[in-house]
């Protein structure tokens, strides 16, 4: 198995977790358990798109570059653009706030990721 076939691997499951975690109905263990995952989806998709880009003689080295240069090389539907930008800023707040009011309003986006992660993996 390949790197990048473990790390797609690796993205479906946590993927499917995620969303397990989001079918649930909503408490703050719920949410923060959803934000957790989606964390962690987070980076096994910013780390896949980098294996994939430099199979292409692509260059990236932050997830911002990664996944702005996975949507220039069409590894992400360009109707995501403006989903992966926002993922970017709610995977930032996610890491570095710890206020309720702001939980919430990144687990209300959360489900919309998921388009992301999925087409990383595929």
């Amino acid at each position: 198995m390949t790197k990048n076939q473990a790390l797609e691997n690796d993205l479906r499951e946590a993927t499917k977790r995620f969303e397990e975690a989001l079918a649930m109905p909503f408490s703050e263990v719920i949410r923060d358990s959803a934000i957790k995952r989606f964390e962690m989806c987070f980076d096994l998709a910013w780390k896949l798109a980098k294996e994939k880009l430099r199979q292409e003689n692509i260059e990236c080295f932050s997830p911002k570059s990664c996944f702005s240069e996975a949507l220039r090389a069409k590894m992400l539907p360009v109707d995501l653009e403006p989903d992966a930008n926002r993922l970017l800023e709610d995977r930032n707040l996610s890491v570095h706030t710890y206020d309720s009011d702001t939980a919430d309003e990144i687990y209300k986006r959360l489900p919309t990721y998921t388009k992301i992660f999925k087409a990383l993996a595929n």
